[in-house]
């Protein structure tokens, strides 16, 4: 019964991923808002999601902690504390938009679309 249920859950959360509309508040939405501001390279984006992915989220694209970020940037780049970014508490939830904003902004120091274009 249990393969039933998760099979089950699968299905929803698949027609969700499916149905997400621009600036509906859904993963989907908020991740594609991120890619709009700061139209990152083919190759950004690409290391973005590895590294997220090697955050190991317990759901595929769900939110890492902050601990486990902050762990793995000591590994990867001891210079940027995730912390400075995101705030103090280990505790939080970091969502897979908010992951490829800090990468964006932060790691790769790109400015979004909108400043660029103002110049």
């Amino acid at each position: 019964k249990s393969n039933i249920d998760a099979a089950i859950m699968k299905e929803e959360l698949q027609r969700k991923i499916d149905t997400w509309q621009p600036g509906d508040g859904s993963p989907q939405a908020n991740l594609q808002d991120v890619l709009d501001r700061y139209k990152p390279s083919h190759s950004i984006l690409e290391c973005a999601e590895g590294y997220y992915n090697d955050l190991e989220p317990e759901q595929e694209d769900g939110p890492v902690y902050l601990r486990d970020i902050a762990v793995k940037m000591q590994e990867w780049a001891p210079e940027y504390d995730p912390r400075a970014h995101f705030g103090e508490d280990e505790g939080a939830l970091v969502t897979k938009d908010q992951w490829f904003e800090y990468v964006f902004s932060v790691l790769n120091q790109l400015e979004e679309a909108a400043v660029i274009e103002a110049r």
